[in-house]
């Protein structure tokens, strides 16, 4: 049976504080793999994208400027609204973000 995937939104201006990141990681990549989830990771300020990397399997993670929520809040529920309309199975393609949301 298929089915929509979920997606995980992180948002951060940090890196890991522990190693139970590289656990996650691991769970990430299957979940990814399997096409049970979908997993977006956004660095804001000095958030570290090639740390962040590995909790982003599929898509890097990308620094957005911190002043542009409302622009990106809007494309996510825009793009969960394009998916959810969809059928499951079918190839959605996103919209790409303003590009004034990663001028940081």
């Amino acid at each position: 049976m298929e089915y929509y995937q979920p997606w995980l939104v992180v948002m951060t201006d940090g890196v890991p504080t522990n190693a139970r990141h590289r656990e996650l990681e691991g769970r990430l990549k299957e979940l990814t793999a399997a096409r049970k989830l979908s997993v977006f990771v956004f660095g804001i300020g000095r958030a570290d994208l090639s740390e962040l990397s590995c909790i982003s399997p599929g898509r890097p993670p990308m620094q957005i400027n911190d002043q542009k929520f409302p622009e990106l809040f809007a494309w996510l529920s825009r793009s969960v609204r394009m998916v959810s309309m969809s059928m499951p199975g079918d190839g959605v393609s996103l919209t790409p973000l303003p590009e004034d949301v990663w001028q940081v």
